[in-house]
């Protein structure tokens, strides 16, 4: 039985499972350089305005929790130092883009799915990439959107709970910081 971290493996061996074999499941980008620019103008202005940048590209489903990001955002209206770019779809993606409706927040985009090239483009400019999963999730999901993160060099910010794919390549590489999931102490002190 293949499985995609050792936490799923758990999760089969639990159900009977004899032989798993953990591979992990990524399919690093070949960035190509710096090449030309495809962000917008009025986007990479924006961007400018903050010290830092943190990109989330991909699903926003049931099994990713950013109640910690959320009360960070309430904690802190009028910050200057992270703008929150968030690109694809999901379950929870129109609570996301209400909540920027709503609050008109300068240091928060959410945009759909994009093409490859403006895709490679903010992943570039990102300086850190944002992961996050429920504690319920462990050993059913593997978030693959750091190997992407990883493959353009970006550090990673996950919000989750330990004995993941994630928390894993986080502590074996020193390759980002995790937060528990809700800990608004533990997101303001890593960010």
């Amino acid at each position: 039985v293949i499985a995609l971290d050792h936490a799923m493996g758990e999760v089969l061996q639990g159900h009977g499972a004899v032989h798993v074999k953990t591979i992990p499941h990524w399919d690093l980008p070949h960035p190509s350089g710096p090449g030309e620019s495809t962000i917008r103008q009025e986007l990479q202005e924006r961007m400018g305005r903050y010290r830092h940048v943190v990109i989330y590209t991909g699903n926003y489903g049931w099994g990713h929790d950013l109640s910690s990001l959320w009360k960070w955002w309430e904690a802190n209206p009028r910050q200057r130092d992270f703008f929150f770019l968030f690109l694809g779809g999901g379950e929870q993606w129109d609570r996301l883009k209400k909540y920027q409706e709503e609050r008109q927040r300068d240091d928060l985009e959410v945009l759909p799915y994009l093409e490859r090239g403006e895709f490679e483009s903010l992943v570039r400019r990102a300086d850190l990439g944002l992961v996050a999963l429920d504690e319920q999730c462990v050993g059913l999901m593997s978030p693959s959107k750091i190997h992407a993160y990883l493959g353009y060099g970006k550090p990673l910010l996950y919000i989750g709970p330990p004995r993941t794919n994630v928390a894993e390549a986080i502590e074996e590489y020193q390759c980002g910081f995790r937060c528990p999931q809700g800990d608004l102490e533990s997101l303001t002190y890593c960010l």
